[in-house]
């Protein structure tokens, strides 16, 4: 069984493709007032929270192989109603209407993955927008049953699934092709073999 290592990130952007996770253009200044505000925020939040909480879900994808999806939420709130928050930078003058697609699906995801590792029925995901110093320019919560973050997830899942079948027949194919291909000249010229060796 092979086991694919993939990032909740990585997923989101493969199948949310049209929409940049980092609405800046990454630059480096963008990028460092990204974890100045991540600092700020997570160092504002009340009793209870914690940063950066690992999660790992392993999940099949066929009879070969199986994914384990990682990530870490930026805050976690434990209760009867855990709350994920996902914490993103905002440098806009005017505050955001709404949430991303991409950046609460992010949320999802761990949503989705905390429901299946402890077994909740419920969550909170919440997308907040900062600034730099971690002021919250925008907040939007959104209530979600376990069988909700399960099938949103699989929006952003079964693409993915569906395209690594593909990849991994085309490699099966191309592996079997590859072992019958046969030196096309009768002899190499001096240096050849040890080149095609290395």
């Amino acid at each position: 069984m092979e086991t694919i290592r993939m990032a909740v990130r990585a997923l989101v952007e493969f199948t949310l493709h049209g929409t940049d996770i980092r609405r800046l253009g990454g630059q480096i200044k963008d990028m460092q007032d990204g974890m100045l505000g991540h600092k700020a925020r997570q160092s504002l939040l009340g009793e209870g929270w914690e940063a950066e909480v690992p999660l790992s879900l392993t999940i099949p994808v066929d009879e070969e192989a199986e994914l384990l999806l990682t990530g870490r939420m930026d805050a976690f709130c434990d209760g009867d109603v855990p709350i994920i928050e996902e914490i993103k930078l905002w440098q806009h003058k005017e505050p955001p209407m709404a949430a991303f697609e991409a950046h609460e699906m992010q949320a999802v995801c761990y949503g989705h993955m905390l429901c299946e590792a402890r077994g909740i029925g419920h969550v909170i995901i919440r997308v907040v927008y900062v600034d730099r110093r971690g002021k919250v320019r925008g907040e939007f919560d959104t209530p979600l049953t376990a069988e909700e973050c399960r099938a949103r997830f699989l929006t952003v899942f079964e693409p993915w699934v569906r395209r690594n079948r593909l990849v991994r027949k085309h490699r099966r194919e191309r592996d079997a092709s590859l072992r019958h291909l046969t030196f096309p000249f009768e002899s190499y010229r001096p240096g050849q073999r040890e080149m095609a060796v290395q």
